[in-house]
């Protein structure tokens, strides 16, 4: 993993700052020299402290991790359900000889928290719980300012719990916490905007009543616009409504109601209304969901799909690569092939080669960024600032490459036809093509159920609806909505990202609509809108919010 050790380079730290308090260190330097499978949950926590944005990529993990991760999964959902015993017995079943790293460790302490606080434990209690949960993981939590740590999103939510059980026994230590939180979370070399978007306005929230009440409305605007950058950037607006209405609040205290108040007050409007539109409550509790995946998907049902997506038997993928047994295995969940084995088999699916994978082959920090940054551009429709870093990518990859073809191809294609170069039939064969190149085409059409699609595909199959609706193919494009309705209904709204559903979705809505099939896309776009602002993910609504304002003007 070139790019964690040029960004723990670029800091000046070692592996063993980064990995403090994870346990197994040699374990860490395996991971990263491919010695051995990556366990999610440690490079999660590696990626966090290390300040990364939040990447768009695909996981393929063992049975083994996946078998953890639902379980974590269940109890969160359990306690979430007051099911306290279940989540109990659940709890004593994960790990139950407790040979497992720290960060496991330290997800049980947590689940046995959230019990006891569902129980009614003291403030007392829950300062002493959640000071275990946090050393678990943080062995030198409050020996060393908060700003010379290095933390999660979980660790910094845990932090979060144990200042707020301290605030109704000792006011003013829980006060000095949290600025001490603000100020690590104002640190830009180790704390990402997609954390500082979670965080920063947390903090806001709690310590309002602090500020209010000394009187420093002075001091409480400019954090409250801090926050408001943050979130604007990571579009969490139901998040901006609750620092808004901080914002008014404290602007009609010192009686300011000038053009700076409107805004505020017009901008939280729009947002309340959308959420009283979609009748869903602006309500935002994280700790459930501390552990969640997304896109991430159990190796031996990746290599049973592509197969059958492709055509291919278990003695093909096993030529030159390894036994047909182990193929065989791996699909029956039995066992795991090597991770070197497993990069193999995937390329020989025509996935990316990699167990942690980007959309494009990996050739170096910059480019990965780079498409990073077009994909953001693209998925936010800023068209012309993604053509500037689009000109950049096109001349720095191979773009003979089938997954740079399927990537950064269609976005050349996409704005070559935005911009009139090409019609929307040139277009359509394009992705077709493209799409051809990785997939059977019909076995799409035929088994939606019994498949996997990378991002690149469901991307590309998402632009060919598109493309189809636009071209007025009515029995084509309702074709290859129903498969893709189907694929999507089995991730059941959570093996997929948000972001990467809405999207989809949109191109749907949309699909309906070039077809006039006006109240069809108003249903789908109206399921977009509940499902992303439910999920606080705002990213790529525009298409969305526009879909359902053209119908409107229509009705």
């Amino acid at each position: 993993m070139p790019l964690f050790n040029n960004k723990v380079a670029t800091l000046g730290l070692t592996m063993a700052q980064v990995g403090s308090g994870l346990g197994y260190q040699n374990a860490i330097y395996k991971i990263l020299n491919c010695e051995i499978e990556p366990e999610k949950i440690y490079i999660d926590i590696l990626f966090h402290r290390m300040g990364f944005e939040k990447l768009d990529l695909d996981w393929y993990v063992s049975n083994s991790q996946y078998v953890l991760y639902t379980s974590r999964k269940a109890i969160m959902q359990l306690i979430k359900e007051d099911k306290l015993e279940e989540a109990r017995q659940l709890i004593l079943q994960y790990d139950p000889t407790n040979k497992l790293s720290n960060p496991h460790k330290q997800f049980k302490l947590y689940a046995n928290t959230l019990i006891h606080e569902k129980n009614g434990a003291s403030s007392s209690g829950l300062v002493n719980l959640y000071k275990a949960v946090i050393q678990s993981t943080v062995p030198n939590f409050e020996e060393v300012p908060i700003i010379d740590l290095l933390l999660t999103q979980a660790e910094l939510y845990f932090i979060l719990e144990y200042i707020r059980h301290i605030k109704s026994i000792d006011y003013n230590k829980a006060i000095n916490l949290y600025f001490e939180v603000l100020a690590f979370l104002e640190r830009n070399d180790i704390v990402s905007v997609w954390t500082k978007s979670i965080y920063y306005p947390k903090v806001i929230i709690n310590l309002e009543e602090y500020f209010v009440s000394e009187n420093k409305e002075d001091e409480l605007l400019p954090l409250c616009d801090k926050a408001i950058i943050y979130l604007t950037q990571k579009y969490r607006f139901g998040e901006l409504s609750l620092i808004l209405k901080i914002k008014i609040n404290a602007l009609e205290k010192i009686n300011k109601t000038d053009d700076e108040y409107k805004k505020a007050v017009s901008l939280y409007n729009e947002i309340v209304n959308v959420y009283l539109y979609a009748e869903v409550p602006i309500n935002f509790d994280d700790k459930y969901d501390l552990y969640k995946w997304v896109d991430v998907y159990n190796i031996g049902e990746t290599i049973k799909a592509r197969r059958t997506l492709l055509d291919m038997s278990q003695a093909k993928l096993a030529e030159n690569i390894c036994s047909q047994h182990a193929i065989f295995r791996a699909e029956k969940k039995k066992s795991s092939p090597h991770v070197q084995v497993v990069r193999e088999i995937l390329t020989k699916l025509n996935l990316y080669g990699d167990v942690i994978s980007a959309r494009t082959p990996f050739v170096g920090d910059d480019i990965f960024l780079l498409n990073e940054k077009v994909s953001e551009l693209f998925l936010t429709q800023k068209y012309d600032e993604m053509q500037l870093y689009l000109n950049q990518l096109e001349q720095q990859i191979d773009m003979n490459d089938k997954h740079n073809i399927q990537c950064v191809g269609t976005k050349i294609k996409f704005l070559e036809l935005k911009d009139g170069k090409i019609t929307v039939q040139d277009y359509y064969k394009y992705l077709v093509d493209a799409l051809a190149l990785t997939t059977n085409i019909q076995n799409i059409l035929l088994k939606p159920t019994q498949i996997h699609l990378s991002h690149n595909e469901l991307e590309l199959v998402a632009n060919i609806i598109n493309a189809l609706g636009k071209m007025g193919v009515r029995e084509d494009t309702f074709k290859w909505i129903k498969a893709m309705e189907t694929y999507l209904e089995q991730t059941n709204g959570e093996v997929l990202s948000v972001e990467r559903h809405i999207y989809v979705s949109n191109m749907i809505a949309s699909a309906y609509r070039n077809l006039g099939e006006v109240d069809l896309c108003h249903s789908k776009a109206y399921k977009i809108l509940v499902y992303a602002i439910s999920n606080n993910c705002w990213k790529g609504l525009s298409t969305t919010l526009d879909a359902l304002g053209k119908n409107y003007a229509i009705y």
